[in-house]
């Protein structure tokens, strides 16, 4: 598929959730247990209050913010096909963090397209992907 190489990801890191849940087919995310706010990459602790986050599911929905389509890979020939488009989403109702993705729709995407998460199944492990949903 486009822009994914096989790669698996790094397990008993700070990661651990995300990847548990994608597994399950969903996304979860971490948010301060005392002032509510989202982070992404996850600190250790809020910035803010100091305490650990807790990883809470969010909607497989958003808005892409930025894309770029990729024309030429820097990996070996032959580990992906180009192009691909790589996208950052806003997810709905996840003030902050963004997330980054393949955009697995072949037709072009514009910034504001509604998007939905799939996952792409890997050898080794559950992938989010972006669908674009068409517009009515």
């Amino acid at each position: 598929m486009g822009g994914i190489p096989d790669v698996p990801p790094v397990r008993g890191g700070p990661l651990d959730e995300f990847w548990v849940a994608a597994e399950e087919g969903k996304l979860r995310l971490p948010r301060c247990p005392i002032c509510r706010e989202w982070s992404w990459y996850p600190p250790p602790t809020c910035g803010t209050d100091g305490v650990p986050p807790v990883w809470e599911e969010v909607p497989l929905t958003g808005t892409i913010f930025s894309f770029t389509v990729v024309h030429r890979s820097f990996l070996p020939p032959g580990t992906v096909e180009v192009p691909y488009t790589v996208a950052l989403v806003e997810l709905d109702g996840v003030p902050g963090p963004r997330l980054v993705g393949d955009v697995r729709t072949p037709e072009p995407v514009r910034i504001g397209d509604r998007v939905v998460v799939a996952f792409e199944r890997l050898a080794t492990h559950g992938l989010p992907v972006f669908d674009v949903v068409p517009a009515d």
